[in-house]
């Protein structure tokens, strides 16, 4: 490109090198101050993360520990037909660099047209483990605080929410509508389920 002004030839000459002519440039642009990013926000963050998945790990160890220390609530309840249970929940995995990978779970969402939408996280994590609680009095092979490996319930999925889960159990005495997503709380991770549902007595 060549430029004529008056008797001047200016070739190889740019726009915009004669719009910026003169100014002063750093290494990326013209007349513009490095930004400094403040990393203290980001590293805020991450120790939130950190924190709050080291608080989940303990928390799921803990309760999977203690599992067989059955209420005494539940343990006066008598099924007719049906067994009471407590689940296990999935627990996640810590590297030996201290590194946490989450155990997230997750199921999909029903759309209108009934096709499967996007995938939701599962509050509730629970594995097909659990600890037997109550059962019929006609039973005889199972017994309070036997480990059973079971059909684990699904979800329940209302909307962009999973609001419970199948055969979820909450105490009569608890006046809550929907099974807590808790873990600290004691009425957490309960079911009542049939006995098709029980696969395997763990022997432990």
């Amino acid at each position: 490109m060549e430029i004529m002004k008056g008797k001047k030839s200016l070739k190889n000459t740019s726009v915009e090198d004669v719009a910026y002519a003169g100014r002063k440039m750093d290494k990326h642009f013209f007349q513009t101050k490095k930004i400094q990013v403040d990393n203290k926000a980001f590293k805020k963050d991450a120790e939130l993360v950190d924190k709050g998945l080291k608080r989940s790990l303990t928390e799921a160890q803990e309760y999977n520990k203690s599992i067989k220390n059955i209420d005494s609530r539940y343990k006066k309840l008598k099924p007719l037909t049906s067994y009471i249970v407590r689940m296990c929940v999935a627990e996640d995995k810590q590297l030996d660099s201290g590194i946490i990978l989450p155990s997230l779970m997750s199921t999909r969402k029903q759309t209108n047209s009934g096709i499967l939408g996007d995938k939701i996280n599962d509050p509730y994590r629970f594995i097909s483990k659990a600890v037997v609680v109550s059962t019929p009095e006609f039973e005889k092979e199972l017994k309070v605080g036997d480990m059973i490996q079971i059909v684990r319930p699904r979800p329940l999925v209302d909307g962009d929410s999973i609001v419970g889960y199948e055969h979820e159990y909450i105490h009569p005495d608890n006046t809550a509508i929907q099974a807590t997503t808790n873990i600290k709380d004691a009425d957490f991770g309960y079911a009542i389920i049939p006995r098709t549902m029980i696969k395997v007595v763990i022997d432990e």
